[in-house]
């Protein structure tokens, strides 16, 4: 008892030092991530995509990365960690086999009245037995849920990527049909298109605002030249209307000098008129001048607008016509290459959708794949589920083995099973080794002797028959077969082992031995002698003890 309490102390510091170094390996198993993570930030740069999360990284996640990580350190407090996790669990080992021993010590001791409380508690294990059960049923459930679960996300995965590889046609198809039609626009941008047509328009208004300088310059010509040859026929006729008034004037005056008797001129200018008359004469032939002095001029003016021709506005127009032709065309383009853009815009829109879908599905199946590797034994252990359920009922089988094996090896050995991991590639918890009361040491099963073997082989043999009993509906087995074996016992081991048989034969089991040991014929109450004989057949006989 102060053994197995010293084996509970140590396993109590081994907790709280595995408590402890756990903390330090958790904070460092955090900074080895943060690590990693400065590592992949080190290629990164500011508005750059995450190739891990697709998120896109600032500048001021990058700065939060640390830039150096003790390796070393690292793995001093890993390696610790799981020092302490073996021996934590060396001390759980030692506390069980020091139960397990005290337990045996304790059989002896035993009076007739614990026999009772023996059969509660085995009422109580079937109980215990019974939920088990029902809980393995359900975890059995639970694993086929997670197996369909798994298919299932590998068909909506699936269905992603083909989703995705569509989306990466699409968007590959778009690319084309942008790349022919910057080809059909003379490998031009949208701002090129639009600078064409602000130059085309530009040009259009220019060329407008000429023909209508050139069509109000022609219109104001023409109103000119109008104007002046009316007033160039106006005062042709004022001229001719003004000679003919002279010469009608110098006639009547010719005819009034002679009528009034003036032979000459002379005679007249002696008798001419008044002063102020003559004034008014003057006066009229000096307007009379003026007015024809300003119509020769104008008639000259007129006349050198005469030869000259109005420029043709024919190209003008046609120059206007072209250039709206291609403010259209080039607004067509424009609104062509918009409709381009909006469509690559969903699509890119649909296609970060799409990536972000199938990271979610790469996070639900990275989750997956980590259960499915628990239970396949992906683990530190090497442990699967399937192999855990087995070491569940091996343990039970080799509780039930050792209630015989005590005794058919003089309390020396009991049967252990193992959870060391001896070999990376095996997986643990179905081997087997045996404790040596007598040195007080655990070793190979190897070890044993031929006796021992099968003393050790029998017993778990029958722990498993009670234990299929008592997991299957209490159907009993009523008969066994044993082959061989007994003639590698010494005459005590022997004696055992046909003092086990009987206790058997006892509780209404039938045992078969298959043996040549003659010890064994005292004990059978029937035996079936086969005889072979030289023409290659066997006989058989039965005899009664």
């Amino acid at each position: 008892q102060k053994k197995h309490k010293a084996f509970e102390e140590t396993q109590a510091l081994c907790q709280q030092a595995l408590h402890r170094i756990q903390t330090e390996f958790d904070k460092a198993e955090a900074q080895r991530e943060q690590q990693r993570a400065a590592e992949l930030a080190a290629h990164l740069h500011d508005g750059d995509t995450c190739p891990v999360c697709a998120n896109r990284v600032s500048e001021a996640q990058l700065a939060t990365y640390p830039k150096d990580f003790n390796l070393q350190h690292y793995a001093l407090i890993k390696q610790q960690y799981q020092e302490a996790k073996d021996e934590l669990a060396a001390a759980k080992s030692d506390v069980a086999h020091s139960a397990t021993r005290l337990a045996e010590l304790e059989i002896p001791k035993r009076e007739l009245a614990d026999i009772e409380t023996e059969q509660q508690r085995l009422g109580q294990q079937y109980e215990a037995h019974m939920s088990q059960r029902k809980n393995l049923a359900a975890m059995r459930s639970n694993l086929q849920q997670l197996t369909e679960q798994v298919a299932l996300n590998t068909d909506q995965l699936q269905q992603a990527r083909i989703a995705y590889d569509k989306s990466q046609q699409a968007l590959q198809q778009t690319q084309i049909t942008m790349t022919l039609l910057q080809s059909s626009v003379g490998e031009r941008s949208e701002q090129q298109v639009n600078e064409a047509i602000a130059t085309n328009t530009k040009q259009l208004q220019e060329l407008t605002t000429a023909y209508e300088e050139v069509t109000a310059q022609y219109e104001k010509v023409a109103k000119h030249y109008q104007q002046q040859d009316i007033a160039l026929h106006v005062a042709k006729e004022r001229a001719e209307q003004t000679t003919s008034q002279l010469q009608a004037t110098e006639n009547k005056a010719l005819i009034a000098q002679q009528q009034a008797g003036f032979t000459n001129t002379a005679a007249y200018e002696q008798s001419k008129l008044a002063p102020a008359i003559q004034q008014q004469l003057a006066q009229l032939v000096q307007a009379y001048d003026t007015e024809f002095y300003n119509l020769t001029q104008q008639r000259a003016a007129l006349a050198s607008y005469k030869d000259q021709t109005i420029q043709a506005t024919e190209p003008l127009a046609q120059a206007i016509q072209q250039a709206e032709h291609t403010a259209r065309e080039a607004y067509k383009q424009r609104d062509v290459v918009a409709q381009y853009i909006a469509l690559c815009t969903n699509l890119l829109k649909q296609l970060d959708i799409l990536i972000e879908r199938i990271g979610e599905l790469e996070h639900e199946r990275a989750q997956m794949v980590h259960i499915a590797d628990v239970l396949m034994g992906k683990n530190e252990l090497n442990l699967s589920f399937e192999r855990y359920v087995q070491t569940y009922y091996l343990q039970q089988i080799i509780e039930a083995a050792n209630l015989r094996l005590r005794v058919l090896s003089n309390e020396q050995y009991q049967l252990v099973r193992t959870t060391a991991l001896t070999d990376k590639r095996s997986q643990t918890g179905l081997d087997l080794s045996v404790y040596d009361a007598y040195a007080d040491t655990e070793r190979d099963v190897k070890t044993l002797s031929g006796g021992e073997k099968f003393n050790a082989s029998l017993s778990l043999a029958l722990g498993v028959s009670d234990v299929i009993q008592s997991f299957n509906g209490n159907v009993e087995i009523h008969t066994m077969f044993i082959d061989e074996g007994f003639g590698s016992l010494d005459e005590e081991a022997l004696r055992r082992a046909i003092t086990t048989l009987i206790e058997l034969r006892n509780t209404g089991r039938t045992i078969a031995v298959i043996s040549h040991v003659a010890e064994l014929k005292e004990e059978m109450p029937a035996i079936l002698h086969v005889t072979k004989k030289k023409e290659g057949y066997s006989t058989t006989t039965v005899t009664f003890t």
